[in-house]
Parts: C-alpha cells; structure tokens; sequence
C-alpha cells in the first residue's frame, strides 16, 4: 500500500532467537509495501545489507537515537589517539649510527694529542718572543788557550806549534791535546779569521795518511805546494775542507828545528785545515811557533 507522498517505507520487527551454539542474538526483519518479509542480510544485495545495517544502527554515545553528550566524545577522541599515537615504549628505535666504542675514544684522544700540540706550540713561540734577539751580537764564542798550551807541551812527545803576531780579529774558538787517541798524540788549536771563516792547526803523530784524511774531513792531496818559510807545504782539496800539510822529515830527529825558527819534529805530521782559503790557511801556517819561540 502507497502513501501519500510515495510508497510506504519498509516495516522492521525485531525478535531474539537463540543460535545453534547457544548464542543470543537479535533478528530483525523487515516487510515492504508488498507485504513481503525479510530478514536481514537474506536474499539481499550488499547495497540493501548495507542501507539496513545504517538505518537500525543506534546513534554513536547514547540509544534510542539520543546525540552522544561530549564526555563520551571526548573519551572517544582520548581512547582514538591513545591508538594512533605510539607511547614511548611502543616507538621503534632504528639502528645507532653515533659514533661511540673505541672510534669514539680514538677520535677523542687524536683531538686532545692536537690540543696539546698546539699549546706546547704556543708556549713556546712566547717563551722565544722573550729571549732576546740582537742580530748584532757576535755568535762566535772566544776562548783562551794559553793554560792548556803550557800543560799540554810539556806532557807532548813533540813541539807544539801555535800561531805569534795574528791579529786580534782571528780568534780562538777550540783547544784540545789528547795523548793517546787513534792517531797518536794529537793537538788541536781552532780559529775564526777575520771574514768568520774556519781554520785550524792540527797536529799528530800516528799513521799520517790516515790522520790527514780525518782531519781535512776527506780531502784529496793535489800536485800544488806552497812555500811557506822555506818549507813546502802540499794542498789538499776537499768538498768541506782544503788544507796545507807539511810533510814529515823522516831523516830529522825529534824536536829538530825546521826553518822559520819553528821546531817540527820528524815523526810529526802538521795540517793547517778548515773552511778558509788557501790565502788565509797560509797566513796562518806562517805564523806558527813554538811555546818557547813564541814567549809562551
């Protein structure tokens, strides 16, 4: 039967009945305007299903079609993001990638080993900033080697010689007499001329090839002499040293005089030698005496 404004909604009627596992559960169905009943879900489409389940739904908070009251949303809203936000034991923490063992400690200790390298540094570019710096001053150390002149030649088994009438600008920097050392009994007398080049007497009387290697630091002997006071005097070239060396005389005894007024004896080889030029290294082979000669 129709109605006035169109055919007659359908009728629900709502009966409980009891399942086959013993389950109570409410059946409804429904008759439409053809007076035909239904239950709901048989002999339906999914889109009939559907519209039956909306239209016997009860209203979300409350029965009997009543609008929920906003304590019930609320805890609806506080139970749905309960559910969807994760709580802190529920986050998954993925793989650590920070640097830690001991990468960590050794990245540590390179950055401490730096750290103090750099103060260590600085410490001590203040501690040179405070010395003083007077590009002025002479560097050469001067000594006095009359003392040791005098001791030595008297233990010596040979005429020491030492330089007499050389100016003040050549200056001593080293002295030393060892009596038994590779090459014998060995005198050393060094200098600084006056252009602060180097420039040394050396004397000894052990194996004379061999002394004269050692002393001249390698330098090879030339075919060129010097006359210095009637004796010849050989050169000797090398790549640090040149030298002058006054060949021994085999047939002189000891302590014999040599001319000059200085006294060589003939077991003795005597080495003017450093970094001077020959010039220079002559100069100072002429001024070579012995103590007593020279007043010493």
């Amino acid at each position: 039967m129709s109605g006035r404004g169109g055919p007659r909604a359908p009728v629900y009627e709502a009966r409980w009945r009891v399942g086959d596992d013993g389950a109570v559960g409410e059946q409804r169905d429904s008759t439409d305007e053809t007076g035909t009943t239904r239950t709901a879900g048989e002999d339906a489409t999914p889109e009939a299903a559907a519209d039956d389940r909306a239209a016997t739904a009860p209203a979300a908070g409350g029965g009997d079609g009543a609008a929920p009251d906003s304590g019930s949303a609320e805890a609806a809203g506080t139970a749905g993001a309960d559910r969807s936000a994760p709580g802190p034991e529920q986050v998954e923490s993925g793989p650590d990638h920070s640097t830690s063992g001991p990468e960590k400690k050794g990245l540590k200790s390179v950055r401490d080993m730096v750290l103090s390298m750099a103060v260590i540094g600085l410490g001590a570019l203040l501690l040179y900033s405070t010395l003083p710096n007077d590009e002025s001053q002479d560097p050469v150390y001067e000594i006095t080697y009359e003392a040791e002149l005098a001791t030595a030649g008297r233990a010596a088994p040979y005429e020491l010689l030492s330089p007499e009438g050389l100016s003040d600008k050549w200056r001593a920097t080293s002295v030393s007499y060892k009596a038994n050392s590779d090459h014998g009994s060995v005198w050393h007398l060094g200098f600084m001329n006056p252009s602060d080049e180097y420039a040394a007497v050396e004397q000894g009387n052990g194996d004379e090839r061999k002394f004269v290697h050692e002393v001249t630091r390698g330098a090879s002997e030339t075919e060129t002499t010097e006359t210095v006071n009637g004796e010849e005097w050989v050169r000797y070239k090398g790549e640090k040293y040149n030298a002058l060396v006054l060949q021994r005389d085999p047939d002189a005894p000891d302590r014999a005089n040599f001319s000059g007024g200085s006294q060589q004896d003939g077991g003795v080889t005597t080495v003017v030698t450093g970094t001077a030029s020959y010039a220079s290294l002559k100069k100072l082979a002429a001024s070579l005496e012995p103590p007593q000669t020279a007043g010493n």
